[in-house]
């Protein structure tokens, strides 16, 4: 049972959740499970992983991450997607929060920009009136 609440209440232990399948489809990276399996990756050696990751996360964690990358062959942003979940520090609050989208995923998709607070701590930084009117007499000065 404390086994479960640590699994469940850790950042590595919600990324491995459902297990190696469940973790490369969430991440869009299920072109990879045959290399997962060919590498010895399971679901129980995925969850000694996640151990150690949520015990030393900068240190050995971060090296049996670096070595399963490595062994599955993962590149480029697949093996920065894979990182960052495993890796990720723990947040608080709710994942809804997180990116401005109320349906959990954390992703906005780019929109939202604009139309919305006249709070000034919000607004784009303007230039000063006339300093383009300064620059360009300057050109004109030349």
């Amino acid at each position: 049972v404390e086994a479960k609440a640590r699994e469940s209440n850790s950042v590595a232990g919600k990324a491995i959740r459902g297990g190696v399948a469940k973790l490369l489809a969430d991440l869009e990276l299920k072109q990879y499970a045959d290399a997962f399996a060919n590498a010895g990756y399971d679901d129980d050696r995925l969850r000694e992983i996640a151990e150690v990751v949520d015990e030393d996360r900068d240190g050995e964690g971060a090296c049996l991450i670096d070595t399963l990358i490595e062994e599955t062959g993962l590149k480029g942003g697949s093996a920065v997607k894979l990182r960052r979940r495993l890796l990720e520090p723990a947040k608080g609050g709710s994942r809804g929060t997180d990116g401005g989208s109320t349906n959990g995923s954390g992703k906005s998709g780019g929109k939202g920009r604009g139309g919305g607070s006249n709070n000034s701590a919000d607004a784009t930084p303007k230039k000063q009136p006339g300093a383009k009117s300064k620059a360009a007499a300057k050109s004109k000065n030349k």
